[in-house]
């Protein structure tokens, strides 16, 4: 296992590879060989930051994408840009949108494939544990309820199904648990990231036994863990961003031509 905490990295500004998503300077997600991602941390770790870099990433390379923000805080702002501005929803109702949304293209496109290599598709979902807390409050008497379970159900079937047909899940989380992620959803997303340094509740739910040699310092804030399909486990530098960093302009100085705010 590589320990890579003798500095940060910036954050990156192009991909590696064909199919090939920058987690930082040299680790790679190779989302072909390595379907779905989740990303955990407590708040404050780069959970979002990570993910502003990887939508970066497919915004440059004008794949086909979907990006909720289930809080309307970080995200959401991605709405100004005039190509994300019909696919970034946000709040609880936007989150469910956005995933019936991608379910109804992914459905689409099995209906139409006839073996042919697919474009790749990317669902972006920040704070999954958020939406499904808000869901589980409501009362079973609440017409909402039976829409945030099908949501909740597509998701599934998103994760199960989704990947031969080029449809890709990407969620961030604080809590991986069971209480806010049903197993069978968690277990088809299989590169693991966890920014900052893991409980061992987080690391087990992660990781599994596979964690249990992984040392970190209380004081080595920041830094992540990942493991990339494989049995290993990795460390890796913090992305950083600049004190003048705007997601808007960053994401935006990724697209074929500038487009105005």
């Amino acid at each position: 296992m590589k320990d890579k905490r003798n500095g940060q990295s910036d954050i990156p500004t192009v991909s590696l590879g064909a199919h090939g998503i920058r987690l930082e300077d040299t680790n790679v997600w190779n989302y072909r060989d390595v379907p779905n991602a989740l990303i955990s941390g407590h708040v404050g770790t780069g959970k979002s930051v990570l993910l502003a870099s990887v939508i970066r990433q497919l915004v440059a390379r004008q794949t086909d994408l979907i990006v909720i923000d289930t809080k309307a805080v970080y995200l959401s702002e991605l709405k100004q840009l005039t190509l994300l501005r019909d696919n970034v929803f946000s709040g609880f109702e936007g989150t469910i949108d956005g995933i019936n949304k991608f379910y109804d293209s992914m459905i689409s496109v099995r209906d139409k494939h006839l073996g042919a290599v697919v474009e790749p598709h990317f669902l972006v979902i920040d704070e999954l544990s958020f939406f499904v807390e808000q869901g589980n409050r409501l009362s079973f008497a609440d017409d909402k309820r039976e829409i945030y379970e099908q949501a909740l159900g597509r998701l599934t079937d998103i994760a199960l199904m989704g990947h031969e047909l080029g449809f890709n899940l990407i969620v961030s989380t604080v809590m991986p648990s069971l209480e806010f992620m049903p197993s069978i959803l968690r277990n088809q997303l299989t590169l693991r990231v966890v920014m900052g340094v893991p409980s061992a509740d987080v690391a087990c739910m992660m990781f599994g036994d596979v964690v249990k040699n992984v040392r970190l310092s209380p004081h080595a804030k920041g830094f992540g863990i990942f493991k990339n399909g494989s049995d290993d486990v990795d460390v890796f530098s913090p992305l950083k961003l600049p004190t003048d960093f705007n997601l808007v302009d960053y994401v935006r100085q990724s697209l074929p031509t500038q487009e105005e705010v």
